[in-house]
């Protein structure tokens, strides 16, 4: 279920940054957008008639029904929509909501949440990119995190922290919060509006960092399919495809990646970062976690 949300959402990405981006500012030599851009000009070149509308109004209309879709079929596959925060908190829809509108909401609220997730990814990517090196990658990167993208990027993590509260200020507002102990077969329930409001404002950023936390793990799965999709590329001999790999594993790995002339021999640093990220991931993680669960006296 989540690899078939992560689908989805990669997809709505690339529609929205194409519905907000203007015709002339494409560039189809990059294989990374080239590919994407083309195949949607396609759909709407094949649509447009048939709607007898712009083509901004028409892709519009395609990002909707794709998004209604998506909800349809998850909800068919799983019983409910829910928020992660982490990998022990979970928000799900109120039981006092109506299904069809907590069903919407939260797979709105979904989508959003893997939108912040990804403009973390670019943040992080940004953070260790190594300085004048860049790839085909790394530009695409740029463009599909648009308009994150465009902003200083000294103010991104402020605004990446702020999004990100504001995201767990209102899940945590519409549904139930509930933390999985690893120790425990039984959640516990996460009451943030039971709390005076200074502990609320506290506890929600927190949780809007534990949200943002989850930017590594995008990058981790990034990292992931990189490494498999090179192997695959190697033993079927597609030297495109290899290349392509490898970018996309430079592009996450930044300045700890091995520059070409220095690569002889198997080179294990991608399963070495992978590990180290994902290590480093749990440790923030719970570390974050327990401090949205550790009671906070206020002295007054």
């Amino acid at each position: 279920m989540v690899q078939l949300s992560f689908f989805f959402n990669i997809i709505l990405i690339a529609l929205f940054v194409k519905l907000i981006s203007k015709a002339e500012s494409e560039y189809f030599f990059n294989p990374f957008v080239g590919y994407v851009t083309t195949r949607i000009n396609k759909l709407l070149d094949f649509l447009k008639p048939v709607l007898a509308l712009p083509e901004q109004m028409a892709l519009l209309i395609i990002v909707i029904s794709l998004f209604f879709f998506k909800t349809l079929l998850i909800s068919r596959l799983s019983p409910t929509i829910s928020l992660s925060f982490g990998q022990l908190i979970t928000c799900t829809p109120a039981s006092e909501i109506p299904e069809q509108i907590s069903l919407l909401t939260f797979s709105l609220l979904n989508t959003i949440s893997f939108l912040f997730k990804f403009w973390g990814f670019y943040f992080l990517a940004s953070l260790i990119a190594a300085p004048n090196r860049k790839n085909r990658a790394s530009d695409a990167f740029k463009y599909y995190a648009k308009p994150f993208s465009s902003i200083p990027f000294i103010y991104q993590p402020i605004i990446l922290l702020a999004l990100h509260a504001a995201l767990a200020g209102i899940a945590s507002n519409l549904g139930s919060l509930s933390f999985q102990p690893q120790e425990s077969s039984s959640p516990v329930v996460i009451s943030l509006t039971s709390y005076p409001i200074i502990v609320q404002i506290i506890k929600t950023v927190w949780l809007g960092l534990l949200s943002l936390s989850d930017a590594i793990m995008v990058m981790i799965q990034v990292l992931f399919i990189s490494i498999i999709g090179s192997m695959i590329s190697t033993i079927l001999k597609k030297r495109d495809m290899m290349i392509l790999c490898n970018e996309a594993s430079e592009l996450v790995l930044g300045r700890f990646a091995r520059r070409a002339s220095a690569n002889s021999g198997m080179d294990f640093t991608p399963i070495i970062f992978f590990f180290a990220a994902h290590y480093g991931y749990m440790i923030l993680s719970t570390f974050v976690t327990n401090l949205i669960n550790t009671p906070i006296q206020l002295p007054f």
